[in-house]
């Protein structure tokens, strides 16, 4: 099989890393000069002037691109008819997933090859366990937590919001396991394979110590999706059982009663009222309900992105949809967001990119060159725990989603380029056949 040629780390794909690092990082929190010097512009702006230099922003026309851009265009004619559009959400939707969009777009035109694929991925995760293990030693040393349903969480350092809060901190972890693991599957190095796993048990530990019991669940998800067979075994079982006992074991008190909520009842520890009246107002699968019922309120264009919260507060006017602040609380819930805030058209939207892209990973899977079949699984993977996690967050307007889009259609796009030589009509009715049956990105 022909392959493109590999010419190792680019420029652009640096750039890329180091944007990675801002959107997770955040250090505009911390330090004021880089808000000041608008430095997330001037690395986009790098990016694609290296782009345009190395001439590497070509045509890469793909099915991904398309649902993609016009989910995007009917999320803005939503916004412009929906009732609530000048809610916080909402405007910040307006003034910043454009910019996400353009990432999108940033690193389609990056990624050249599968080894690219492998290499933004390590950027994603080399830069993840960084964070978090900078988290984990100011939390050691009593900051990077917050104080949540009576709990001590850990929390993202330096943000103010985004990976400030402990679900953000706990999603983040959980995200970047499965490419460590991926990474660490194809890698030759002894002590690379050994730096990767205790990097998948520091996400694992980041997901258990920031409290989100939906980011534990989508842990366990992920394992039986990544080693069903391998937990069949009965020694395996009682091997992972042992460990999650010392795990629990090592949790203090209010984090442990938390988790075990989840599969018996325990006595809840004492909390002051607007914790709990909170706790209990942020039940995912009511913003599943809310979600749908909003949908149906207006089907046809939604509450516009952003909206859903304001949407749900109005709609059940009183306490229990606000926060302790007075703020409407959010449906934690992905599917419960599309519905409202999408509508119908949305919905289908979005249900069919993610089924688009799921379908041609699969394809890939099966038909690709072992290192492209890889990683087209490890993305299929992540776009499933993803999935699954936004069953109890809303998670729509994420980076997350766009990065793993984006990757799907430029992987796919490089083995078609790499399969069939440029220029080369297909033979005959067969070859025909072989072209329509390839993927698409």
């Amino acid at each position: 099989m022909a392959r493109l040629p590999d010419g190792g780390w680019s420029l652009a794909l640096v750039l890329v890393g180091v944007y990675l690092w801002a959107l997770i990082a955040t250090p505009q929190y911390r330090f004021d000069i880089l808000a000041t010097l608008h430095y997330e512009k001037l690395l986009v702006a790098a990016a694609w002037l290296s782009l345009l230099l190395a001439g590497r922003v070509q045509a890469r026309l793909s099915t991904t691109s398309g649902l993609l851009l016009l989910l995007y265009l009917f999320m803005w004619v939503s916004h412009l008819f929906s009732p609530y559009p000048q809610t916080a959400d909402a405007q910040w939707w307006v003034s910043t997933y454009w910019k996400l969009l353009l990432f999108y777009f940033l690193v389609l035109f990056t990624v050249s090859g599968v080894r690219d694929v492998q290499r933004l991925f390590a950027a994603l995760v080399v830069v993840s366990l960084l964070y978090q293990l900078h988290s984990w030693l100011d939390f050691v040393q009593g900051g990077a937590y917050v104080w949540q349903q009576g709990v001590r969480r850990i929390i993202g350092v330096w943000s103010a919001s985004g990976m400030g809060a402990p679900n953000a901190f706990g999603m983040l972890a959980l995200f970047t396991l499965p490419f460590a693991l991926a990474w660490r599957d194809v890698s030759t190095g002894a002590w690379l394979r050994r730096a990767l796993l205790g990097g998948a048990l520091l996400c694992a530990a980041s997901i258990l110590f920031s409290g989100t019991r939906a980011a534990l669940a989508g842990l366990i998800f992920y394992l039986l999706l990544r080693y069903g067979r391998a937990l069949a075994r009965p020694a395996v079982l009682m091997g992972l059982a042992l460990v999650g006992v010392l795990a629990l074991a090592a949790l203090p008190t209010d984090m442990r009663l938390r988790y075990l909520s989840l599969v018996m009842d325990v006595e809840q520890l004492e909390r002051p009222a607007e914790e709990l009246a909170s706790a209990s107002a942020q039940s995912r699968l009511q913003g599943l309900r809310d979600g749908v019922a909003l949908g149906f309120q207006r089907p046809l264009l939604g509450y516009g992105p952003g909206a859903s919260a304001a949407a749900r507060a109005e709609r059940l006017p009183g306490e229990q949809w606000l926060d302790i602040e007075g703020e409407a609380l959010q449906l934690h819930n992905l599917y419960g967001q599309l519905m409202a805030e999408g509508g119908l058209p949305g919905t289908l939207l979005a249900v069919l990119l993610m089924l688009h892209v799921l379908g041609s990973l699969r394809r890939l899977r099966r038909d690709a060159d072992p290192l492209t079949a890889h990683w087209a699984g490890a993305l299929m993977l992540g776009v499933l725990v993803f999935m699954f996690y936004g069953l109890a967050s809303h998670t729509l307007y994420r980076f997350h989603w766009l990065l793993l889009f984006a990757a799907q259609a430029a992987l796919v796009g490089a083995w078609r380029r790499a399969s069939v030589p440029a220029g080369t009509p297909p033979a005959g009715l067969a070859g025909v056949a072989r072209a329509l049956a390839r993927p698409r990105g």
